[in-house]
């Protein structure tokens, strides 16, 4: 039952990516004939594409994990036990997202650094 519902979340996460045209694959290599994906600076695309998609799963996961605690908390009605699962939750989350967010500001920070751009001007 719970892969079934990360697997129904997974893939609504994808759905804006691909309805919008930006997807998972670098247009490079979705294209035809002799335009195929010929240096480095494609593969790093690739590369910030993926994790940019992976770090926003794993911040949508957070925040829902950070939902969750939050309602168990609530519910508590002065249950210690419960109300501690709840508050172990919640901290649990916001160091997921802690992390999810710090590794995002890396990336993007690597990428202004070394000066590569997802947009190409042809």
């Amino acid at each position: 039952m719970v892969l079934k519902t990360i697997t129904i979340i997974v893939i609504l996460l994808m759905v804006p990516s691909v309805v919008y045209g930006g997807g998972l694959i670098h247009s490079c290599a979705l294209e035809t004939g002799d335009s195929y994906c010929k240096d480095v600076n494609d593969l790093v695309i690739q590369v910030i594409i993926i994790a940019e998609f992976l770090l926003g799963i794993v911040g949508s996961l957070a925040l829902l994990m950070f939902i969750y605690g939050g309602f168990v908390y609530l519910t508590a009605f002065g249950k210690a036990e419960q109300a501690k699962k709840g508050q172990q939750v919640i901290a649990a989350a916001l160091v997921g997202m802690v992390i999810a967010f710090s590794a995002f500001l890396i990336v993007d920070f690597l990428v202004a650094g070394l000066g590569i751009s997802t947009y190409f001007t042809q």
